[in-house]
């Protein structure tokens, strides 16, 4: 049988992955999981960054997200401190797994948290529209480093051969580093959030469910505002979003406008619509917004 470098990547860290759980549950069923010694990759030390710029995982990804692992569904949450320009993750337990600057490269979020020598350690995560790959595997992903960089390609980002562990920060290099070290971890799948099952079709339904002055509303995922709208209406997404198709559908289900979310904050024209109540769709994520047109 052949495999492809991405899936021996992929073999070898989730079979490291299951000695690690099988010594855990043995030592466990014998009360003596405290004296368990679980080996740890070698640091791996950046001297500097990706010259990117920063961004805001609240703002890019959203408040939250719901990852799919075997029968579970494991919830990340996102929180920014705008002075400090730094992103906290917390896990489904509260705790933090990440603290410190997030920067973009493609679609490849590098987390770089500052250590006592003044360097840094970098951990990363891949995210595209249905899947996630890294985030919340720390363990895995330092492994899946430290091999990576034993393949002996990486030698231009090692000041002092003597000692491999401290790294600077070459662009082609590093891109090719974090690629590859992702692209041997497993690849999970996200939860999309669903806020309402149905679309409004029915003109009571409509009026009762919506305010007679609301000013901004919003979904998990979504928020639309000026709410009522005269002429411009801002669709305001997560980057997750992008490129899907939305659509505004008046009390009898007639759609009276469809279009593509663009980028994160889309304006749509709503100057020819009458006066009334409508519901604004997006099919993929099933998000059903009610928006009052003056």
């Amino acid at each position: 049988m052949k495999y492809n470098i991405k899936e021996l990547r992929q073999k070898l860290n989730t079979t490291i992955l299951g000695i690690i759980l099988l010594v855990t549950t043995s030592f466990s069923s014998c009360g003596d999981i405290d004296s368990i010694n679980i080996k740890v990759a070698p640091p791996i030390e950046f001297t500097s960054l990706l010259k990117k710029r920063t961004v805001n995982l609240s703002n890019k990804i959203g408040e939250s997200l719901s990852v799919k692992q075997n029968r579970d569904t494991v919830t990340y949450f996102f929180k920014y401190d705008k002075k400090q320009k730094t992103n906290t993750i917390l896990d489904h337990y509260n705790d933090t797994i990440h603290f410190g600057t997030v920067t973009k490269y493609q679609n490849i979020y590098l987390l770089n948290e500052v250590l006592d020598n003044g360097n840094f350690k970098l951990s990363a995560f891949k995210l595209t529209d249905s899947t996630i790959i890294g985030l919340g595997d720390n363990y895995i992903f330092d492994w899946a480093l430290w091999n990576e960089i034993n393949t002996g390609f990486y030698h231009g980002m090692q000041l002092d051969p003597a000692n491999p562990l401290v790294l600077t920060m070459t662009k082609k290099l590093a891109k090719s580093l974090f690629t590859n070290t992702l692209d041997s971890m497993t690849t999970r799948y996200l939860v999309q959030k669903k806020i309402f099952k149905n679309e409004y079709t029915q003109t009571d339904t409509i009026n009762e469910k919506i305010t007679e002055k609301p000013s901004i509303k919003m979904t998990a995922n979504s928020i639309i505002y000026p709410n009522p709208v005269i002429d411009k209406l801002i669709l305001k997404t997560n980057i997750r979003l992008t490129n899907q198709p939305f659509k505004i559908i008046n009390i009898n289900g007639k759609i009276v406008i469809s279009g593509v979310i663009k980028k994160i904050n889309t304006e749509i024209d709503c100057a020819n619509m009458l006066g009334g109540n409508y519901i604004l769709n997006i099919p993929y994520s099933n998000e059903s917004i009610k928006l009052v047109k003056n």
